[in-house]
């Protein structure tokens, strides 16, 4: 019984950490490593533009990260990976069909807020319509809509949808949160009924002589 109650909390404790992903702002908490899709609607309708992930990556409370594009493919997610707390903001670029982009190899001022030469930046990504940033999201699959009108390039949040993976997890994790609680608690009412009955029977035993 004891060592149950030692074990069941760190079984949970793991559960909850390593499965449990972020299913809404005030409930569960998300995986310490970046695990995000990202998938853009419409891109087809822009067929003279290539579209790019910009943004930077590098270890927590450095200062500044490692730039990074990462190319879209219309009706294919792009996976956002490593430490959440690495991440910057992430932009959308559009740049002329087969015009040439490429990341500095190293952080540069200005690079990661300003658009490209000849090309369109979006606005930093949100994760959800009240504009929480994408790294409180990790485990979930996020889709935009994207718009190009009078030189603009907007991004629009669609829905943010945990993905399958992590939704069954969540479920593991609270179903053995769930069990370390009952449990124990089926065992002390057993316990305590055993108890019950066994001094009844002596107090009825002792009665009869």
């Amino acid at each position: 019984m004891t060592s149950f109650r030692l074990v069941c909390p760190i079984l949970a404790s793991i559960a909850l950490f390593t499965f449990v992903g972020r299913a809404n702002a005030d409930a569960g908490l998300p995986p310490p490593q970046l695990d995000i899709n990202l998938a853009f609607k419409s891109l087809d309708q822009f067929p003279n533009y290539d579209f790019y992930l910009k943004y930077e990556h590098g270890f927590p409370g450095q200062k500044n990260g490692k730039p990074h594009l990462d190319q879209i493919e219309a009706d294919k997610p792009t996976h956002l990976g490593g430490r959440r707390s690495g991440l910057s903001s992430v932009f959308l670029i559009a740049v002329p069909r087969g015009q040439a982009v490429v990341a500095p190899a190293k952080h540069e001022p200005d690079w990661l807020a300003k658009a490209p030469s000849g090309g369109l930046q979006s606005a930093a990504l949100k994760a959800d319509a009240a504009g929480a940033p994408l790294q409180e999201y990790s485990g979930y699959d996020i889709t935009y809509r994207v718009q190009i009108a009078e030189d603009r390039l907007e991004v629009e949040w669609v829905e943010s949808n945990l993905n399958e993976w992590w939704s069954n997890a969540r479920l593991i994790g609270i179903a053995v949160g769930a069990a370390c609680v009952l449990i124990p608690l089926t065992i002390i009412a057993l316990v305590v009924l055993l108890i019950v009955r066994w001094t009844r029977r002596g107090t009825a035993a002792s009665d009869a002589h």
